[in-house]
C-alpha cells in the first residue's frame, strides 16, 4: 500500500502542477539532442544567488553572495569573477555596482576589491585579460564647475555629470591592487560652445574625440556617456567599449602607457588616448542622420576570426518598431594600423550585418541583454535580458534548440505559473547575459555538480528533458525498446521481485502513462498517444535514482 500511495502522490502534484498553473511561464520550455553541451551560468540581475544550470533547466550548482550581482564570470577551476553591487552606493544610476569579487565554489571570497565613493564608481562589465589583469568600466562625478570649464552648454545639465574612465587592475594580494594603467573620456573632449577654452574645435573634423554637448534622448540625468560593456583583443591590443548612451561602440588603444593615454600621440596606433574608431551613430560627431546602433549591450570582438569582427546586440531602444537584433560589423584597418572611413567621413562598413533575430514581436530588449557563439560558431545562446528570456538556436537553420526563462526575481525563485516580468526592477527576472561553459572549466568540481539536481522554479512541471544529469543505478538493469514504435513499448527488468515506478512523459513534460513494474517483462499500449518523442523513467519506489530512456512514437 505505502508503494502505491508514494505513486499516487507523485501523479497527483505532477497534475496538480499542470492544472493549476495551466500555461508554462518560467524554466526549460525546449530542448534537443543538437544543443550544445555545457552548463548555463544564470545570475539574476536583483537577487543575492547565481545557478549553474544543465541543460534540461536543472540546478547543478548555487552560489551565493551577500548582495545582488551585475555581470559575472565562470573562470578556470570553478572560480567566479563576480561584479557586486556595493548597498551605499552615491552613485545613483542603472548598472551601478561598486565591488569586485572572486569567490571560489563554496562562494568564500578568495579576494575583492571595492570601487564605490562619492567621487568614482565601479559600473557595469569587467574584463579578465590572459595575464590576470582586469580591465573594469568607472564612472567619474565632474562637477558643474568641472563640467562648465570642459564646455558643456549649461542648458544641458543640471547639478554634474558622471564621466567614464578605464581602468586596469593588477591583483597583488588579497584586497590589494595596482593599477596599472587607465584611460580617461575626459582627456580627450571637443566642444563649439566656447571659443575661450582649450578644447574649442570642429566636431566634424574630429571624430577621434569626445563632443561634451552630444546628449542623446538616452542619456538619463547624470549619466552622460554609460559604458555597458568592455572586452578586449590580445592580438591586437585593442579595448572595445560600448557607449550606450552615445549609440555607438568605441576602441581605444591599450598599448599606451597612461601617460600617452591621457594625450594624443603615442603606442602603437600613435594616436594616444584619442578614439580610434567609432561606429553607430554618427550624428556624436556631427556626421550624417545614419544612426544603426540602438541603445546596445554586449559589445565583442569575434576571437579567432581572420576577420577583425565584432558582434553585439543592437536593443533598438527607441526605434520604430521596437525590436532587437543581433548584429555583426567588420571595421577596416590599413597596414599603417588605422581604421578607414567612407567618403562621408564616417567610418566603415557603411551598414552592419544580422547575424540573428526572430519576426516575433516580442523579440525585444530594451535594456542588458547579449549573446554567445557556440559550437564553433554554428549555434548562438541569446539572452533577451528585460524578460529573462534565453535561447540556443541554430544559426543555419533559425531553429530554436533551447528555450529557458529565468524564474528568479529579486524576491527570489517563484512558482510556476507565476508573471515573472515586472515594471518594477526588484519583482521581474532581470538577467545582465547568460554564458554557457562546458565542463571541462570546473576542472575537479565536476564532481561535485549536484547528484540530483532540481529546476530552480517552484512547484515545477515535469521537465520536458529527463536525460541530462540523472543517475542510473549500478544494479537491477531495466531495457525499453524499441526506440521507435507504433503501439507497443516493452519494458525488461533484471529483477523482477523489485518493484519499480515507470512514468512516461511528453516532450511538453506531461505524464501520460504511469505504474508500478512487478514483473520481468511488461507490454504498454502506446497506439493512443499522438507522434512525438517521450521519455520513459524507470524509478525504485521511494528512491531517487534513476534510469530514462527516450522513445519515439510514429
Amino acid at each position: 500500500m505505502k508503494f502505491v500511495k508514494t505513486l499516487i502522490w507523485n501523479l497527483y502534484f505532477t497534475i496538480l502542477a499542470v492544472n493549476v498553473h495551466g500555461q508554462q511561464t518560467v524554466g526549460l520550455f525546449k530542448t534537443s539532442n543538437e544543443v550544445s553541451e555545457g552548463y548555463v551560468l544564470v545570475a539574476p540581475l536583483f537577487y543575492t544567488k547565481a545557478y549553474l544550470i544543465n541543460n534540461c533547466g536543472e540546478s547543478v550548482h548555487e552560489w551565493n553572495f551577500d548582495t545582488s550581482s551585475g555581470p559575472l564570470y565562470l573562470l578556470e577551476d570553478g572560480r567566479l569573477l563576480r561584479t557586486g553591487w556595493d548597498t551605499d552606493t552615491q552613485f545613483k544610476a542603472g548598472g551601478v555596482t561598486g565591488y569586485l569579487e572572486l569567490l571560489d565554489w563554496e562562494s568564500n571570497i578568495i579576494w575583492s576589491y571595492k570601487i564605490s565613493n562619492a567621487q568614482e564608481s565601479l559600473h557595469h562589465d569587467v574584463f579578465r585579460m590572459q595575464n590576470g589583469n582586469i580591465l573594469a568600466t568607472v564612472w567619474e562625478r565632474k562637477t558643474k564647475e568641472d563640467v562648465l570649464n570642459a564646455g558643456r552648454n549649461p542648458d544641458l545639465f543640471s547639478e554634474e555629470i558622471f564621466s567614464e574612465k578605464v581602468i586596469e587592475l593588477k591583483p597583488i594580494d588579497e584586497n590589494t591592487y595596482e593599477i596599472v594603467w587607465q584611460w580617461s573620456t575626459w582627456d580627450h573632449l571637443i566642444q563649439e560652445y566656447d571659443p575661450e577654452l582649450i578644447n574649442y574645435g570642429n566636431v566634424t573634423e574630429h571624430p577621434e574625440l569626445l563632443n561634451i554637448n552630444y546628449t542623446s534622448d538616452l542619456a538619463e540625468g547624470r549619466d552622460w556617456i554609460h559604458f555597458n560593456s568592455i572586452d578586449y583583443n590580445p592580438e591586437l591590443n585593442l579595448i572595445l567599449l560600448s557607449a550606450r548612451h552615445f549609440n555607438e561602440i568605441w576602441i581605444i588603444d591599450h598599448s599606451t602607457t597612461t601617460e600617452e593615454a591621457a594625450g594624443h600621440s603615442g603606442g602603437d596606433y600613435k594616436k594616444g588616448g584619442d578614439l580610434l574608431y567609432r561606429w553607430g551613430n554618427p550624428r556624436a560627431y556631427n556626421h550624417a542622420d545614419n544612426q544603426q546602433l540602438f541603445g546596445q549591450h554586449d559589445v565583442r570582438w569575434i576571437m579567432g576570426s581572420s576577420l577583425l569582427e565584432i558582434k553585439l546586440f543592437n536593443n533598438g531602444f527607441n526605434r520604430s518598431p521596437n525590436h532587437s537584433y543581433i548584429e555583426t560589423i567588420t571595421p577596416v584597418l590599413n597596414e599603417e594600423n588605422e581604421f578607414l572611413t567612407g567618403t562621408d567621413g564616417t567610418y566603415l562598413p557603411s551598414n552592419s550585418e544580422q547575424l540573428y533575430t526572430q519576426t516575433d514581436e516580442n523579440f525585444y530588449s530594451s535594456i542588458t541583454s547579449g549573446s554567445q557563439l557556440l559550437k564553433e560558431g554554428k549555434n548562438l545562446l541569446v539572452t533577451l535580458g528585460a524578460s529573462g528570456h534565453c535561447y540556443e538556436v541554430e544559426l543555419e537553420t533559425g531553429e530554436v534548440l533551447w528555450e529557458y526563462v529565468s524564474p528568479v526575481t529579486g524576491q527570489g525563485p517563484q512558482p510556476q505559473g507565476s508573471n515573472v516580468v515586472s515594471p518594477d526592477p526588484t519583482k521581474s527576472n532581470t538577467l545582465f547575459k547568460v554564458w554557457k561553459y562546458d565542463a571541462d572549466l570546473l576542472g575537479d568540481y565536476s564532481d561535485q555538480l549536484a547528484p540530483d539536481p532540481k529546476p530552480v522554479e517552484l512547484n515545477p512541471l515535469a521537465s520536458p528533458c529527463l536525460v541530462a544529469s540523472v543517475r542510473k543505478p549500478s544494479e537491477n538493469p531495466v531495457s525499453v525498446y524499441p526506440s521507435i514504435t507504433r503501439d507497443i513499448i516493452n519494458i525488461d527488468s533484471g529483477y523482477p521481485e523489485v518493484n519499480l515506478d515507470y512514468m512516461i512523459y511528453s516532450m511538453q513534460g506531461h505524464l501520460v502513462a504511469g505504474g508500478i513494474l512487478n514483473s520481468a517483462h511488461t507490454n504498454i499500449n502506446f497506439r493512443s498517444q499522438p507522434s512525438g518523442i517521450y521519455f520513459v523513467v524507470i524509478q525504485y519506489l521511494g528512491g531517487d535514482e534513476k534510469y530514462v530512456f527516450r522513445v519515439k512514437k510514429n
